[in-house]
C-alpha cells in the first residue's frame, strides 16, 4: 500500500473490474423489498429496538488497537463502500457481528486517510442494495444545521441557486467516488406531489443526470390516487398512507428499470421508509439493485411527530 492514496485505489480497483460488474455488481440484499424486510432490518438483534442502524467515521473512526491495530465496520453500506473502493475484503465475525481486516502498521495511514475521505457520509442499514446520507442534517449537541443541513435548508425552502449548485455538485462527486453509484445504470428522484411547483430532489436528479450522461426515470412514476402531505404523518401510518396514493412505475420508450440497477435519490432521510417504499416499487417494475443517495439524515428515526428532528 505504501506509496498509494486512497484515490490511486479507487480509480485502481474501479479500471480493473469487469464490465459486468460495474453494471451490475453483486450486492447485499438479492430478495425483493417489503414492509416486512424494512422492519427487520431496523430491528436490533441485541435489544429489539427498532432505528436506523448507521456510521459516521468521522464522528466515530472505526480503527482499534487491541492487540494489534484492526478496521471495523458493522454497517453494510459501509462495508460495501470500503471494499469497493479499495479492493481490500472484510471477513464477517458472527460474534459481534460486524465486518473487520487486521491492519499492519505500516499501513495505518491508508486506512485513516480513507476514512477521512468519506467526511461527514452517513452510510445507512436499510433495505437497499447500498444506502447512504452526504451527512446528518442538524449536530448532535447543539441541534444546529450542519453544513450540509443548511444548503439543504436553503435550497429546499429558500430555492437558493448557490446552495442547489453545491448539492448538485456534492451529489455527483460522490456518485463518481462509490463505483455502485457511478455503474447504476439509471437514475431517478423519489417522486413528487404532482401539484408542488418546487421539488429539491427533482431538481437535483435532473441536473445530475444532465451533467453525468446518465437516464433520468423519474417521470415514470404515476400516481393513481391524490398523494397527500407524508411529511407530518406518525411512523406507524406512513407505509399505508404510501399504499394509499397506488404509486406504481410504468415502463416507457424513455423510463425502463428492467434488469437495471437504479440510483435513487431524497433529500431528507429520517425513518427511511420513504425510500424502502419507492424502492420496492421500482423493484416490482423489474429493477435489480437499488441504491439510495440522501442528501441528509435526521437525528430522528421515526417522524416528525415525536419531536426527533
Amino acid at each position: 500500500m505504501n506509496g498509494f492514496t486512497v484515490f490511486d485505489y479507487i480509480n485502481r480497483c474501479w479500471n480493473e473490474q469487469p464490465d459486468k460488474l460495474k453494471t451490475n455488481p453483486a450486492h447485499l440484499f438479492a430478495e425483493p423489498n417489503t414492509k416486512q424486510s424494512f422492519e427487520s432490518c431496523r430491528r436490533d438483534y441485541l435489544t429489539g429496538r427498532t432505528f436506523v442502524k448507521r456510521h459516521c467515521f468521522s464522528a466515530k473512526p472505526s480503527i482499534q488497537s487491541k492487540n494489534g491495530f484492526f478496521f471495523s465496520v458493522a454497517i453494510e453500506s459501509a462495508k460495501s463502500v470500503f471494499e469497493q473502493q479499495t479492493g481490500l475484503p472484510l471477513k464477517f465475525d458472527p460474534m459481534y457481528k460486524d465486518y473487520y481486516c487486521e491492519i499492519a502498521p505500516e499501513n495505518l495511514g491508508f486506512f485513516r486517510q480513507w476514512e477521512h475521505q468519506q467526511g461527514s457520509i452517513v452510510f445507512l442499514q436499510d433495505c437497499l442494495s447500498l444506502s447512504i446520507a452526504l451527512g446528518m442534517y442538524k449536530n448532535p449537541d447543539a441541534g444546529s444545521y450542519t453544513p450540509i443541513g443548511q444548503l439543504v435548508t436553503s435550497a429546499k425552502y429558500y430555492r437558493k441557486a448557490d446552495a442547489i449548485s453545491s448539492l448538485i455538485e456534492q451529489v455527483k462527486t460522490v456518485i463518481n467516488l462509490i463505483p455502485s453509484y457511478k455503474g447504476a445504470n439509471v437514475i431517478c428522484s423519489v417522486p413528487k406531489n404532482p401539484n408542488k411547483v418546487f421539488d429539491l430532489p427533482e431538481k437535483v436528479t435532473s441536473a445530475v443526470c444532465s451533467s453525468l450522461n446518465k437516464t433520468n426515470v423519474t417521470q415514470g412514476f404515476k400516481f393513481e390516487n391524490k398523494k397527500l402531505p407524508i411529511k407530518e404523518v406518525e411512523y406507524a401510518k406512513k407505509w399505508a398512507m404510501w399504499e394509499e396514493t397506488g404509486l406504481n412505475f410504468q415502463k416507457t420508450s424513455s423510463a425502463d428499470v428492467t434488469h437495471k440497477s437504479v440510483l435513487l435519490i431524497d433529500d431528507v432521510y429520517q425513518s427511511g421508509k420513504t425510500m424502502q417504499f419507492v424502492a420496492m416499487k421500482l423493484q416490482e417494475a423489474g429493477a435489480g439493485e437499488v441504491y439510495g443517495l440522501c442528501l441528509t439524515k435526521t437525528l430522528g428515526d421515526y417522524d416528525n411527530t415525536t419531536g426527533e428532528h
